[in-house]
């Protein structure tokens, strides 16, 4: 005899997992903003070298309503609670699982070697970016310009270009780059050097040379980060002041490499202001831990008074000059003279070893001239210090007309 059958309903399932599951999701959901108030996220903010987006201020008018919408938006982009994590994560996800060795600002290379993508990198280095004419002309004219306005006053003028790190260190590169780059590419600074040889007697320093040979001593470029090292910085250093003392100034003969004490750091880069950190700024901008394991070399030697290093959580006492974002100075009271340095991050690195040749070293961060401030120190030099990155786009045309020299 069959079972009669019954009609009763399901039971409903336990209210418990559904309060659960939005209790979850509520939880998710709240965890952005709750870490803007309490900080739970405790990733290291990733370097993006660029301004995060503050919050704007109130707008004075139904006008500025748009714009003060679009601020709010932006600042909660770089500012929302866990972003750091996220961004790591996301980053690891890239580099670990897809092989995504590559991004739009950093290119990875062979060994562990990383390399700045940014200012159209591979355009320039593999020579498809050229100087037109005009463009030689108008770096000629306006170094010509520079020059002769200094001279006038009694003062020595040096043109000094950094290579970018693909130029000394090219065999690291990725394969696929290496592949297309033509095998006698001539870049800018190829163009600009010989151009400026020919026509000109403006002092050029390409510090090629001297860096080639540097290396062929000891490593000269971090692995993680877009700088050299402070050997690197040294050789720079070297050549610069063999240029000045061909120039006839007194005591530019470099201090020499021998008198100071080297140590060796395989874990530790420093940043501009000699504290050490664990990698480079290039991985930074990967937002991942790889840490520097290229030798690091600190040189350790004749120093000066202490000087106070700008940080951006306050000051430090370290020897050597005081350190600020926009401008940097070394005063040594046994000397008099004085120089001044129109530059990038790298001349930012010669602090140490100027301070033994000039009473004051000042160092503008900055391409461009300050008539007014030259006029007022009368330096016995002054040096535009470039990043060939940074001179690839810059134009002297600008320059020339910021400048407006009298």
């Amino acid at each position: 005899m069959n079972p009669v059958p019954t009609n009763r309903p399901n039971p409903p399932p336990a209210r418990w997992q559904d309060y659960t599951l939005i209790g979850v999701f509520a939880l998710l959901l709240s965890l952005p903003g709750l870490d803007e108030y309490f900080h739970f996220d405790p990733t290291r903010p990733q370097t993006e070298n660029r301004l995060l987006a503050s919050r704007p201020p109130p707008p004075g008018s139904l006008a500025e309503i748009k714009k003060f919408l679009a601020g709010c938006e932006a600042a909660f982009n770089d500012h929302f609670g866990f972003r750091n994590c996220l961004i790591l994560w996301h980053n690891k996800l890239i580099w670990s699982v897809f092989r995504e060795k590559s991004t739009p600002y950093v290119i990875a290379g062979s060994g562990g070697w990383l390399f700045s993508a940014g200012d159209r990198m591979i355009d320039h280095y593999c020579g498809t970016l050229r100087l037109t004419e005009t463009g030689l002309e108008d770096w000629r004219k306006l170094l010509e310009q520079r020059r002769d306005w200094l001279a006038a006053r009694g003062i020595r003028y040096v043109f000094v270009i950094a290579p970018d790190k693909q130029d000394l260190y090219a065999e690291n590169l990725p394969d696929w780059l290496l592949r297309v780059a033509p095998a006698h590419r001539e870049t800018k600074l190829d163009q600009f050097v010989a151009y400026m040889k020919a026509h000109s007697t403006v002092e050029i320093l390409d510090l090629r040379a001297a860096l080639r040979a540097a290396k062929r001593q000891a490593p000269i470029y971090q692995m993680t980060d877009l700088h050299w090292n402070e050997f690197g910085a040294y050789a720079g250093y070297a050549a610069l002041m063999e240029v000045l003392a061909r120039q006839q100034l007194p005591g530019m003969a470099p201090v020499p490499v021998d008198a100071y004490m080297w140590t060796n750091r395989p874990s530790v880069a420093s940043d501009l202001a000699g504290c050490p950190r664990w990698q480079g700024d290039l991985a930074d901008m990967l937002g991942l831990e790889l840490p520097e394991t290229n030798a690091v070399f600190v040189l350790r030697g004749p120093t000066l008074p202490p000087w106070e290093i700008w940080l951006p959580s306050g000051t430090v006492l370290l020897p050597g000059g005081q350190h600020f974002r926009d401008m940097a100075f070394v005063k040594n009271p046994q000397l008099t003279s004085r120089a001044i340095i129109y530059q990038d991050s790298f001349a930012r690195y010669w602090l140490p070893f100027l301070g033994n040749h000039f009473g004051e070293t000042d160092m503008f961060w900055q391409y461009q001239f300050n008539a007014q401030e030259i006029a007022r120190q009368k330096p016995a030099v002054v040096v535009s210090e470039f990043l060939e990155g940074k001179f690839n786009i810059t134009d002297p045309k600008q320059l020339a007309r910021l400048e407006a020299l009298p």
